[in-house]
C-alpha cells in the first residue's frame, strides 16, 4: 500500500549506491524486508524532502510514530515476564531508561545509522548524521516498517537482539552518568548562563523524605526531577531538561 509514496525515478531508491546502503543496514539489523520502500520511507528525514520536492507525509515520522508504540508495548511486555515481583513505579522506571532517547540513539551509532539517514544538505552540514534525536526517531520509524513489513513477532526478534539483550549496560550507562555536567556542557555551548536549580516541593516523613527540584536554563523552567535526596533529584532534573532540550 506504501508504493504510491514512492516515486523512484524523483527520490533515487533505484539508485545501485542506495540499493547497496540499505543492503547493509539490513545485515546490521539482522534483517530482510520484503518491501524495500518501507526501509527507505523509514530513513526519511522530514528535512530530505524539501530539498526534493516531496510531501511531508513520505517522511519517516509516522513509522517512527508507529515503531514507537511497539518498542514500548513490547519492552513492557518484557519486563512484566522478567521481573514479575516489581511494581507499576519500578516497571516504569526501568522502561523509561530501555526507551530512552539516550539509549537508543547509542544503539543507532552503534549500528552506525547515521550513515544511511537521508537528509537535507544543509542538515547534514549541520551535523545531523550524529544528532541524538535524528538517530532515535529513525531507529523507531525502522521499528515500525518492520512491524509493517512483518508483523509484531518480528519486531520482537530485531528489539530482543538490539536492545533488551543489553538492558543491563542500559542501567549502567544510566546510573553512572553525570546528567549536570552534560547539562553543564550543553548550556554553556550554546552560549548561555549555567542552570540552576530550586526546590519546588519536599514531602514526606524525614527518614523518606522525596525532593522535587527543577532545573532552570536563560531564567526559563526546564524540567523538573524527584528523588530521595537534593542531589538525586537534581541529577534527575538535569536528565530531564536534556531530554526536553533535545526534543
Amino acid at each position: 500500500m506504501f508504493e504510491k509514496f514512492f516515486s523512484k525515478s524523483k527520490d533515487g531508491s533505484n539508485d545501485p549506491l542506495i540499493r547497496d546502503n540499505l543492503s547493509g543496514l539490513e545485515s546490521k539489523i539482522s534483517y530482510s524486508f520484503k518491501n524495500k520502500d518501507l526501509l527507505y520511507r523509514s530513513l526519511m528525514h522530514r528535512s530530505f524532502l524539501s530539498m526534493n520536492n516531496m510531501d511531508r507525509n513520505e517522511s519517516n515520522e509516522r513509522l517512527e510514530f508507529l515503531g514507537d508504540s511497539a518498542l514500548n508495548f513490547i519492552v513492557v511486555k518484557f519486563l512484566c515476564k522478567t521481573y514479575p515481583d516489581l511494581d507499576e513505579g519500578e516497571l516504569s522506571k526501568m522502561k523509561s531508561i530501555i526507551v530512552s532517547g539516550e539509549n537508543l540513539s547509542t544503539i543507532a551509532r552503534e549500528l552506525q545509522l547515521g550513515d544511511h539517514v537521508l537528509l537535507s544538505d544543509y542538515e547534514e552540514k549541520a551535523g545531523g548524521r550524529d544528532k541524538s534525536s535524528i538517530l532515535e526517531d529513525t531507529f523507531e520509524a525502522i521499528i515500525g516498517a518492520v512491524y509493517l513489513d512483518s508483523g509484531i513477532n518480528k519486531v520482537q526478534e530485531i528489539v530482543s537482539s538490539l536492545i533488551l539483550n543489553s538492558i543491563d549496560k542500559a542501567f549502567e550507562n544510566s546510573l553512572t552518568r553525570n546528567y549536570k555536567s552534560e547539562l553543564l556542557e550543553y548550556v554553556q555551548s550554546m552560549g548561555l548562563e549555567p542552570p540552576t536549580y530550586e526546590v519546588v516541593n519536599e514531602e514526606g516523613p524525614e527518614h523518606e523524605k522525596i525532593f522535587t527540584i527543577k532545573a532552570i536554563v536563560d531564567g526559563k523552567e526546564i524540567a523538573q526531577g524527584s528523588a530521595s535526596s537534593k542531589k538525586k533529584a537534581e541529577q534527575e532534573a538535569s536528565k530531564n531538561a536534556l531530554d526536553n532540550l533535545n526534543t
